[in-house]
């Protein structure tokens, strides 16, 4: 499955995942981006990132 990231024109462009790490990122706790995101999040911190 493909997500897509949608931010404002006034947002700094993201190219990867990791520069989401340490940022604020607004989803719904009951869709799947959510799950995503707590993935991405056990993901940095194994890599010592800041979710």
């Amino acid at each position: 499955m493909k997500e897509l990231l949608i931010s404002s024109p006034a947002s700094p462009k993201v190219d990867s995942l990791e520069q989401l790490s340490g940022q604020t990122v607004f989803v719904r706790r009951s869709s799947s981006y959510y799950d995503s995101l707590q993935a991405l999040n056990a993901r940095f911190a194994g890599e010592s990132r800041p979710p």
